[in-house]
């Protein structure tokens, strides 16, 4: 039972991550996007890095900053959908 409650323990734990991880995989999300939340955030996001994954997201407290992310991930979404709908007509 002790392994069961270990694990129930963590994915508790994860999904006060979960949102950040949501966010940042919008599928609008564009360099300028990243630059600009690092700007606000005022953290060096190793975005480019081919091994860049949650768990450095996570390493650089940017749950921290769930508001600002959230705000540029609705705006790159956003443009997307509109680039999209241009891109048909």
């Amino acid at each position: 039972m002790v392994a069961i409650d270990q694990f129930i323990a963590d994915i508790k734990s994860f999904e006060v991550f979960q949102p950040l991880a949501t966010l940042l995989r919008v599928e609008g999300m564009q360099e300028r996007h990243w630059d600009e939340l690092c700007k606000k955030s005022g953290k060096q996001i190793p975005y480019k890095d081919r091994n860049f994954n949650l768990s450095a997201v996570i390493k650089l407290n940017m749950h921290d900053h769930l508001e600002i992310i959230e705000e540029l991930s609705t705006r790159a979404a956003k443009e997307w959908n509109i680039r999209r709908e241009l891109d048909k007509m």
